[in-house]
């Protein structure tokens, strides 16, 4: 072992290497066995191909945010709840009827008490002008009686109450998302 020792050379220039000194270095270092380098391929491929997979079933949808204010009326003698929203024109027109409609509450936090569900059941056709002259359209929900919410609990109610409103207009997946991009990059 002593004499290895004695026996080697430094390279200070790599230009001084010679084919025999590189295939020393190579020994030295190995080679990695083949079925090393087929499991890593291997499972790369499969990872992708998962992400993939799990990409087509995360849906993401579109929203629009609007503050929210709760109203009460009576239909035939029932007391019924409805909120209601100022939205401009543009965001009108990416609502469709049906669309679905998340509401938190202030006051009443959504991880504890959960959040109430409504659909757009109609939208508005006149605008209505504010005090700053501005146009807005009023949309209204129709809510439950008495407000469940998601978590299964009754959220007291009162005329007044305020929140903010998750309209979806649109529930693509990821991979809708993204590859859609990407084709509308190829087709152009």
């Amino acid at each position: 072992m002593e004499a290895d020792i004695h026996n080697t050379k430094l390279i200070n220039d790599p230009d001084d290497l010679t084919i025999r000194d590189t295939q020393d270095i190579q020994d030295i270092l190995g080679h990695p066995p083949s079925w090393i380098l087929r499991t890593g391929i291997s499972v790369m491929f499969l990872i992708v191909t998962g992400l993939i997979l799990l990409s087509t079933i995360m849906r993401y949808p579109d929203t629009i945010q609007a503050e929210v204010q709760i109203g009460s009326g009576e239909n035939q003698s029932i007391s019924t709840f409805y909120a209601y929203c100022e939205l401009p024109l543009h965001a009108l027109e990416k609502i469709e009827i049906g669309a679905h409609v998340r509401i938190h509450l202030d006051g009443f936090p959504y991880q504890t008490y959960g959040v109430l569900s409504s659909k757009v059941d109609s939208l508005p056709t006149d605008p209505t002008l504010l005090h700053d002259k501005s146009l807005v359209y009023i949309l209204n929900f129709p809510l439950s009686s008495p407000l469940e919410s998601s978590h299964k609990k009754i959220i007291p109610s009162f005329e007044g109450m305020t929140g903010m409103a998750f309209i979806v207009t649109e529930d693509r997946s990821l991979f809708d998302r993204v590859f859609a991009q990407l084709y509308q990059l190829f087709e152009e």
